[in-house]
């Protein structure tokens, strides 16, 4: 069973422009991997939909970073109940630091005019984020691939991140990814003779070579 939003949210992540959508991406995992329960509620805007916004006074500007696909608006949840007025607790200021470190500006940090659920990715500036499709991910290994954790990874036991913790990878810890057992774009890890779920992003969440060897 996924996180009451998540499906919403991952669709609307989606929508994104190539690299917003990564980071994007990259924090929503991160917010799951923690327990913090979050809902992406919009990500792409119309022009049409910004003019509306501005003469409602949602928004203060036609150069919203919604419009090129770089910018989200999330809120604080816990299971259906979204809560507004969360973006001052303990838990949304995690999940707020955690997406500035991947490089997003964050609405409530603008003077004047506040703005609590809008993150924007700014990349090289201004609509220089593209709309491409992702990479396929190489699904074509078999047996298994010995790897080394980038963080303090919670093993899963099932393919889901809402599942229990089997077990945890310490950052920088060997461990084994079983490409002959996927679900979806989970794969099964061993560790020290136990086995659980994650995913098997290299860039995100794996090393392939043993990051404290020269």
């Amino acid at each position: 069973m996924a996180l009451y939003y998540e499906e919403r949210s991952r669709n609307n992540i989606a929508k994104l422009a190539a690299n917003t959508r990564k980071k994007a991406r990259e924090w929503f995992d991160w917010c799951c991997e923690n327990g913090i329960e979050v809902l992406v509620y919009e990500t792409i805007r119309t022009k049409a939909q910004q003019s509306a916004n501005v003469a409602n006074g949602k928004s203060q500007t036609m150069r919203s970073y919604h419009i090129v696909g770089q910018a989200f608006d999330f809120v604080m949840t816990k299971g259906k109940t979204v809560d507004w007025s969360g973006y001052k607790t303990a838990t949304a200021k995690k999940a707020i630091a955690k997406a500035k470190s991947l490089g997003f500006s964050w609405g409530g940090d603008w003077s004047g005019f506040f703005d609590c659920p809008h993150m924007q990715y700014e990349y090289k500036g201004y609509g220089t984020d593209k709309f491409t499709a992702d990479k396929p991910i190489a699904n074509n290994k078999t047996g298994k691939q010995g790897v080394y954790a980038r963080d303090f990874l919670n093993i899963r036991t099932k393919a889901t991140w809402d599942s229990p913790v089997a077990f945890k990878v310490p950052i920088y810890y060997y461990a084994q990814i079983l490409w002959d057992t996927k679900n979806g774009d989970w794969v099964q890890i061993e560790f020290q003779g136990k086995k659980g779920w994650y995913k098997p992003s290299f860039n995100e969440y794996w090393y392939e070579k043993d990051p404290c060897t020269s």
